[in-house]
Order: C-alpha cells, then sequence, then structure tokens
C-alpha cells in the first residue's frame, strides 16, 4: 500500500495515496450501495445510508474511476477528484440516459452495465497507477463541514407541496420502474411525448431511487389500462 506524508507551508499536513489504491476505495463505496439495499429503510438510519450510499455510487463514483484511470495530471488532490468525479458522472448518466430511452433499456440492465463497466475501469486504473491523490487537512476540514451541512439538510428534507413538484417526482419514480422506458411513456399521464428527462438529472435521481429499493417519499406513479392515475 502506497502512502507518504509530508508538510506543506499552505496546506498543512499532507498525505499522499497512489491512484491504486484511491480506485479500490472508489470500488468498495460502490459495493457499500449494493449492500445497503438489505438495510431496513423503514429505519430512518437503514434509509439514509440507502440513499448516501447509493448517491456517490451514481453520482461521484464513475467519474471518479475516470478522473483516476486518466489524470490531467501526476497528482490531484481530494477535493479534484471529487470535484471531476460527480462532472463526469453527471455526463455518464445522460449518456446512458439517451441510450437507455433510445433502446428502451431497463434501469436494471443499465445499472449493471454500469457497474461492470466501474470494475473495468477501476481494474486498469489499480494496474496503471500513474498518478496520487493529495489528502491535505485543510480539504478534510472542508469534507468535514460539509458532511456536517448534509445531516441537517437531509432532515429537513425537500417539500414538494406543488403540482410540478409533484409530477417531477413521479416521473422520478417511473423511470426507477419502467423496464422499457420511452419518450412516450415516462410522463404521469399515457400517450404524452416527454424530453424534459434531459440533461439527466432527473433520470439519475430516478435510478438512485430505484438503487436505494423502496424509499417511499409520494404518489403519483403510473397510469392504468384507462389512462387513470395511480397513486402509492
Amino acid at each position: 500500500m502506497t502512502f507518504s506524508s509530508e508538510t506543506d507551508a499552505d496546506r498543512g499536513m499532507t498525505w499522499a495515496v497512489s491512484t491504486r489504491w484511491a480506485a479500490v476505495l472508489a470500488l468498495c463505496l460502490a459495493a457499500s450501495a449494493v449492500l445497503c439495499r438489505f438495510l431496513d429503510a423503514d429505519q430512518a438510519s437503514g434509509a439514509a445510508l440507502k440513499v448516501v450510499t447509493a448517491t456517490v455510487a451514481l453520482g461521484v463514483v464513475p467519474g471518479a474511476l475516470l478522473t483516476l484511470l486518466a489524470p490531467p495530471r501526476v497528482r490531484l488532490s481530494m477535493l479534484e477528484v471529487i470535484g471531476f468525479g460527480i462532472a463526469l458522472s453527471f455526463g455518464v448518466v445522460h449518456l446512458l440516459t439517451m441510450a437507455a430511452v433510445s433502446a428502451h433499456l431497463s434501469p436494471a440492465f443499465v445499472l449493471a452495465g454500469m457497474a461492470i463497466a466501474s470494475v473495468g475501469i477501476a481494474g486498469l486504473a489499480i494496474r496503471r497507477s500513474s498518478g496520487e491523490v493529495a489528502v491535505s487537512v485543510d480539504e478534510l476540514i472542508v469534507l468535514v463541514l460539509t458532511l456536517a451541512l448534509g445531516v441537517p439538510l437531509y432532515l429537513q428534507g425537500s417539500p414538494f407541496d406543488v403540482y410540478e413538484d409533484q409530477v417531477l417526482a413521479a416521473i422520478m419514480r417511473r423511470l426507477s420502474e419502467l423496464q422499457a422506458p420511452r419518450l412516450d411513456n415516462l410522463y404521469v399521464a399515457p400517450g404524452i411525448v416527454y424530453t424534459y428527462p434531459f440533461p439527466a438529472r432527473r433520470t439519475s435521481w430516478g435510478w438512485l431511487h430505484g438503487s436505494a429499493t423502496s424509499i417511499r417519499c409520494f404518489s403519483i406513479t403510473s397510469f392504468d389500462s384507462s389512462g387513470a392515475l395511480r397513486r402509492s
């Protein structure tokens, strides 16, 4: 395991981790999302872990692995890896959304493909190990404060009292359940061509909902054969 430490005049104590072990850590974070599926979502702690681990697995890990595979420079900071990871992950989800809707692929199939690709990219990054990730005390303080801020924000939640918010939440639920998504079956009413999932922010939340399994937050999920809305 490659670790080293040094003292930087500007950033204080800094530890360096090889990209090989950073990729292993990213894979472990993704695996934790799979394990958290078996937690009880009726318990507050279980529901929180499901959401957090699935968010990291979909919204950070794919892009972070791509960054570790082909880093823009030999040494990156921890926050740079996380930042690149978030940006690239959203691009990956966007491309997968286009593929899923165009080829009518189920969320399970797309997520399985993403998992296999992530393992392959991690393997290449581990084998290549072409750089290192610097973890400084300053960045750890920023990360800890960000996580601490996230706790009350999670407990506060996001209101969805108005109709538009309810429709968007319903579409996220539908995206996590549809086995053959198409442009004309994403909306909560039948026969309406709906292109709003592009860019794919709502699709990522839909897949996140499916990955975290059944955290029921709301209402309109689908319509029956007569076109009437059904609630759950």
